[in-house]
């Protein structure tokens, strides 16, 4: 019984063994392990993505991509990233078709991405990466952005704003820190010349908005409320590795920018005083606003209005001897908008 006890023992510890034996390897395996970051990709002028937010798994890369598999990062590499970015975009059956990864004796090798052939900067957190993209470990809550070239002198260089999100108020100017990485020299720079680009997420597309550039800081506005995607471009000069005078183009992460709609004070009646047929309505000052003035003669339900710029205005053609109940709300107009403030307590004038 002891001998079968001790037998039995051993032959559940094995199996055990055995049991557990797969999940440790799924577990140091990086099929299992997952990284869901934000990801933007393009050319200058052209996003192929923008702020996407991608989940890859650790094996991709070497699934499409055998020759990595030697050279792949623990966990979740970049490469990973780049394929299911590529999935998302385009679609499984279409990843060796946008996007080109080799082994070397230097390690991995972009050859191309998103359908680009010249590529490629790559960047995690505005980091600049020196490794190839299978030696690039990534985690969950990364940013990375996968730049191509525009051309074959590999000029253009990576720019990013201060802030990944901004709040702003519509029509009111927006100030935003340009900043370049120049890879030559591996500094930050400011660039020669910048604007500001609404970034459609749909389409890739930049629409230019009207910008005032000086010295690494560009101004702009933004007129109507809602979620904007924001990315500078421009050119930047630079000495070339063999110390030639270049100029490329800056091209880089996006921001998000929120505008929310003005608010307006709530405006008040400092004076109403009774003339023959007529009354006036003082109204105490809101710095830039508009004025909206609105009476009835009392114990109508039809209220009769007057805008005006002016602190101070006349209302005439009223009725002899009557009564008048008079409000005021102050108004801005921004982007072909009104913004209204809330009305005034409302006052009573008798005309004379």
């Amino acid at each position: 019984m002891k001998k079968f006890s001790r037998a039995l023992i051993a032959v559940l510890a094995l199996t055990m063994v055995m049991a557990f034996m797969p999940g440790m390897a799924f577990a140091e395996g990086t099929a299992s392990q997952k990284a869901t970051v934000t990801f933007s990709a393009g050319i200058p002028d052209q996003y192929d993505m923008v702020n996407e937010k991608v989940t890859a798994t650790g094996d991709l890369a070497e699934t499409y991509f055998p020759e990595l598999k030697a050279v792949e990062a623990n966990g979740v590499s970049y490469a990973d990233v780049l394929v299911a970015a590529t999935i998302q975009k385009y679609g499984k059956d279409k990843v060796t078709e946008y996007l080109g990864l080799s082994r070397t004796d230097y390690g991995s090798l972009v050859t191309k991405q998103f359908g680009h052939d010249i590529v490629g900067y790559y960047f995690t957190n505005g980091e600049y990466n020196a490794k190839g993209v299978s030696e690039i470990a990534v985690k969950s809550g990364d940013r990375l952005f996968a730049g191509a070239y525009s051309d074959k002198n590999y000029s253009d260089q990576y720019s990013y704003l201060t802030k990944t999100a901004y709040t702003a108020t519509a029509g009111e100017k927006i100030t935003v820190k340009v900043s370049v990485f120049n890879s030559v020299s591996s500094r930050i720079i400011k660039p020669a010349a910048a604007r500001l680009n609404i970034v459609d997420k749909r389409t890739g597309k930049l629409t230019a908005v009207k910008t005032s550039y000086k010295n690494g800081a560009a101004t702009f506005t933004l007129t109507k409320p809602g979620t904007y995607t924001v990315a500078p471009t421009g050119t930047v000069n630079i000495k070339s590795w063999t110390g030639a005078d270049i100029a490329g183009k800056i091209f880089g992460e996006a921001s998000t920018v929120t505008v929310k709609a003005p608010k307006i004070a709530t405006a008040k009646i400092t004076g109403l005083k009774a003339g023959t047929k007529k009354a006036t309505v003082s109204v105490k000052k809101i710095k830039g606003a508009k004025y909206q003035i609105k009476y009835k003669k009392k114990g109508s339900s039809k209220w009769s209005k007057v805008n005006t710029k002016l602190t101070k205005k006349t209302i005439k053609n009223l009725k002899k001897g009557k009564k008048y109940s008079v409000k005021v709300r102050a108004y801005k107009t921004v982007g072909g908008k009104n913004y209204f403030g809330k009305f005034s307590a409302v006052k009573t004038v008798k005309v004379k």
